[in-house]
Formats: structure tokens, C-alpha cells, sequence
């Protein structure tokens, strides 16, 4: 006999939605942010076809390098946007480029202006780093926006952790869907995972117990 497939909750399956498009989201903006640094690099291409970011001492290259990025930046957000038009002033501009990049153009100028020559692969990919992962952080609350604590059972049973996660000891329901997290990056969820994750403050007092022994005849066995 066939085994019955699992019967995944709404509430739990709209998390996993939401989960897939941020990841896709965020994917997305990274890659937004190497393609317009990518056609920037167009305005110091010499004729022997090589890269002289010498040329970005001079702040009139610096800014015709910023246009570039910045019409990158702007037909990726307009793409997301579903808008044919072109904002109208650079405030509309950057509203658009603060919610879709996570960076406006005068921030932008400004790392320029700084770095000059140095704003090299090296230097924008660390401040392409810094923007998505702000941006991750801002949206990651929204995938459980949803729930509440009245579906914390479900989530104890989907991820098959009720044995030994205290649930008396949850107060909010995001401190749960770390465990949701665990369940669908490894398929399955047991105590030592819930510890390497550092939620062992979730275990109850017997899970803990039976990790610290199994550790000392680690221990003992070495």
C-alpha cells in the first residue's frame, strides 16, 4: 500500500510560499545589483577592451557611471513594478529605487565620490551584501505575518517536534517558525538539530538532558 501523502496545513503551506518568492525576491535583487555594476563598467572600457577604474578619479566618469547603474537599477524596479513610464523627478525615483534596491542614487554617489578608482567588483559586491541582507531582514517577518499562536500546535505537529519542544515556553509565534525554517531546509526536524540551530531553549528539560548525556558518552567513547 501506497504511503498517504502528508497533508500540509493552509496556513503552514502559505509560509512556504511565501518563503520560496522572497528567496526568489532577494535572488533577484542580488542579481539586479551585479548586472547594473556590470553595465556600468562600460563607461571605463578602454579600447583594448580592459576595465581602467582609474578613470573614476574624474567625477564627471563617476557620474556618467552612475546613470548607468542607475537605469540598470531603475529597468529591474520598473519590471517589478509592472510600469512602463519613467518617474517623472529623481524623488519619485528614488522611492522606487528605496523599496525595490534598498539604495538611493544620492547614497549611491556618495560611495562613489568616496572610493573613486577603488569602487572595484570587490567594493560593490560587499555593499550589494549589506543591501540585500537588510532587505531580507526588513521582509522575513512578512512570511508569517498570517500566524498566530492559536496555530502553534499545527506547527509542532507538522515538524514532528511535540516530544520534546516546551511549548509553554514560546511567547511568539516567530520564535515557532524557526522550527518551520529547520523542517524545510532538512525534511525533517530532530532535538540536536533544533540545538545546532540555537533553539535549544525550546527543548524541553528531558530532550536537553538526553543531548548533554549522549554528548558525555561522546566524550567518554573518544
Amino acid at each position: 500500500m501506497a504511503e498517504e501523502k502528508k497533508v500540509v496545513p493552509k496556513h503552514i503551506k502559505s509560509f512556504y510560499d511565501k518563503s520560496e518568492k522572497l528567496e526568489k525576491l532577494l535572488e533577484s535583487t542580488n542579481i539586479a545589483h551585479s548586472k547594473a555594476y556590470h553595465t556600468a563598467l562600460e563607461v571605463i572600457k578602454g579600447s583594448d577592451g580592459l576595465y581602467d577604474h582609474g578613470k573614476l578619479k574624474d567625477t564627471k566618469v563617476q557620474d556618467n557611471f552612475l546613470d548607468k547603474m542607475i537605469g540598470s537599477y531603475m529597468s529591474f524596479a520598473m519590471d517589478r513594478l509592472g510600469i512602463k513610464e519613467k518617474p517623472k523627478d529623481e524623488f519619485e525615483q528614488d522611492i522606487i529605487m528605496q523599496k525595490y534596491i534598498g539604495v538611493t542614487k544620492s547614497q549611491l554617489k556618495k560611495h562613489l565620490r568616496k572610493t573613486k578608482d577603488g569602487y572595484k567588483l570587490q567594493v560593490h559586491e560587499k555593499i550589494r551584501d549589506g543591501l540585500v541582507e537588510e532587505q531580507k531582514k526588513q521582509l522575513t517577518p512578512l512570511r508569517h505575518s498570517h500566524l498566530d499562536m492559536d496555530h502553534l500546535d499545527d506547527i509542532l505537529k507538522h515538524t514532528k517536534t511535540s516530544k520534546y519542544i516546551n511549548k509553554d515556553v514560546i511567547q511568539d509565534i516567530g520564535e515557532a517558525v524557526n522550527l518551520l525554517d529547520l523542517y524545510k531546509r532538512d525534511g525533517s526536524v530532530d532535538k540536536k538539530s533544533v540545538k545546532d540551530y540555537g533553539l535549544d531553549n525550546l527543548l524541553t528539560k528531558g530532550a536537553k538532558d538526553e543531548l548533554k548525556a549522549m554528548k558525555d558518552n561522546y566524550k567518554k567513547a573518544a
